[in-house]
């Protein structure tokens, strides 16, 4: 059995605070995400999914290098612990950081979209266009066909 001292206990606790911290950190990604780009229940529901899977692969290396791949419970609590502070403290600073860019990217949304509607209307009044100007050529075109095999006839 692997002993760990007092002073690595409290070491290995400080640093799944820090995990904790971390995974904080990695949910906001998901949540301005979210705030940003309105994304429906299913596609939520996947990114929640793939939050866990993100957070458990973190915690389970976190233990191997730091516990021999051992779960301990202080561990658990220590990465709670740190997740909790941070959404409590650092989250609504960083949230509050990145709502003033969720405007300015709804405003390059509109207008991203804006130009996207123009050039497909521009898109369809070229092909219409072209489509206009080969019809009036290949019924020019015909009616000159139609005029010479009179005049031969």
């Amino acid at each position: 059995m692997w002993e760990i001292s007092s002073y690595g206990q409290s070491l290995c606790f400080l640093y799944s605070m820090a995990v904790g911290g971390i995974l904080g950190l990695i949910y906001d990604f998901f949540k301005i995400d979210r705030i940003v780009f309105k994304r429906g229940n299913i596609f939520v529901f996947l990114q929640d999914i793939l939050f866990w899977i993100i957070a458990t692969v973190i915690f389970f290396s976190f233990s191997v290098v730091f516990s021999n791949g051992q779960i301990r419970g202080y561990l658990l609590f220590g990465s709670l612990l740190g997740f909790l502070i941070y959404r409590l403290t650092f989250s609504k600073l960083i949230i509050l950081v990145i709502i003033p860019f969720k405007k300015i990217i709804n405003i390059l949304k509109k207008y991203y979209s804006a130009l996207i509607n123009k050039l497909n209307i521009l898109n369809k009044k070229v092909v219409i266009s072209i489509k206009n100007l080969a019809k009036s050529f290949l019924f020019s075109k015909k009616q000159k066909n139609i005029k010479n095999n009179l005049k031969n006839s």
